[in-house]
């Protein structure tokens, strides 16, 4: 118990609320995400977010994701996964296009 990072929990928690919340609050706000409050949610999430990383990287006695683990294999990984998502939502978007265009032509 008494390596647990409290501080540190609490940061990515609420930055991960903050980022999140508007995604679910948009549908009963004034304006949808021209609301303030939602922009808001959004700007102190992301800053949390970064905080987090700060705290985690640098500040903590444990942190909760050691440095070693953001290595080669673990950055390669995450950038083939987020090409993939990338590229198949590219190829669902030109699919769809080349669909409407058939229905054009017909």
């Amino acid at each position: 118990m008494s390596e647990i990072n409290g501080f540190g929990l609490l940061l990515m928690g609420f930055a991960f609320a903050c980022i999140l919340a508007p995604f679910t609050l948009v549908y009963n706000a004034d304006g949808g995400y021209k609301n303030p409050s939602m922009i808001a949610l959004l700007v102190v999430g992301g800053l949390l977010l970064i905080g987090w990383g700060v705290w985690d990287g640098f500040f903590a006695r444990y942190p909760i994701m050691p440095k070693r683990v953001l290595n080669r294999t673990l950055i390669c990984a995450m950038w083939v996964i987020l090409s993939h998502r990338f590229w198949s939502f590219a190829d669902d978007q030109l699919d769809r296009l080349q669909l409407l265009f058939l229905w054009v032509l017909v």
